[in-house]
């Protein structure tokens, strides 16, 4: 059963940017939820502010704009950055925009280390979740298998 279509239109209103192909048919498909029992999609629209991709945009960004005033200097422009995922330990998962195509980066919560993945958001979760890619961010023991739960 599809979920209702992201409100993609305001979102990309919202960041000047439209949201990739796969991404908006993954957020159709499966709506707000978690992938291995540990990363939470975030899709815009959700009924769920933590949840909820402009709002976490937002946030995340503004996090990122603290740190850097702190100064920590994140490898990456937080205006090229979209979160579209968030894990149980707070790490979270962006679109880098800056290049063509969008690639997935990831910023662990409690440290300045971040992932690159070079691929798109189906690509690197079919690689992380069939365990062909380890994400040095995560904790060894993720994913807790290829689960998808709302």
């Amino acid at each position: 059963m599809l979920s209702p279509a992201p409100d993609v239109w305001s979102i990309r209103g919202a960041l000047g940017a439209e949201l990739p192909a796969d991404y908006v048919e993954l957020a159709r498909r499966y709506g707000p939820g978690c992938f291995g029992e540990f990363l939470w999609l975030l899709v815009p629209g959700a009924a769920n502010r933590n949840q909820e991709m402009l709002a976490q945009t937002g946030y995340q960004r503004g996090a990122l704009l603290y740190l850097r005033a702190e100064g920590e200097e994140p490898p990456y422009e937080p205006a090229d950055l979209i979160p579209w995922a968030i894990t149980d330990n707070g790490d979270v998962a962006y679109f880098l925009t800056s290049g063509d195509p969008w690639t997935v980066v990831i910023n662990e919560s409690r440290g300045p280390d971040w992932y690159a993945f070079d691929g798109g958001v189906t690509a690197f979760l079919v690689a992380w979740l069939s365990g062909r890619e380890r994400v040095s961010v995560f904790p060894d023991d993720s994913p807790l298998g290829p689960t998808f739960r709302r």
